[in-house]
């Protein structure tokens, strides 16, 4: 069976991103997977990877991508006046009248 062919400099670069966006540092990505630090820096810069983590290294991808959603989602009830009164009222409890 062939398997595809993961485009590292994107992975690499994908995993940057969202570990900053989480605040972590590469150190604490490279706990939590298992792996040397160094090593996530090299992958990171797309020079290396690590097949045997690239589950691991995907979850913290999609971590940042769920916090991402979640403050598109903060971000429409902010600038919606309808949506910021229907958030008071729940809030508030007025709703199960």
């Amino acid at each position: 069976m062939h398997e595809h062919k993961l485009d590292q400099p994107a992975f690499g670069i994908a995993l940057q991103r969202a570990r900053r966006r989480l605040g972590l540092s590469q150190s604490t990505v490279a706990t939590k997977v298992g792996l040397k630090q160094s090593t996530v820096s090299r992958i990171e810069n797309g020079n290396v990877f690590q097949s045997s983590k690239v589950n691991e290294l995907r979850a913290i991808i999609d971590d940042a991508a769920k916090e991402v959603d979640l403050e598109g989602v903060v971000a429409n009830v902010a600038n919606s006046p309808e949506l910021r009164a229907l958030v008071a009222r729940i809030l508030d409890g007025s709703m199960h009248s």
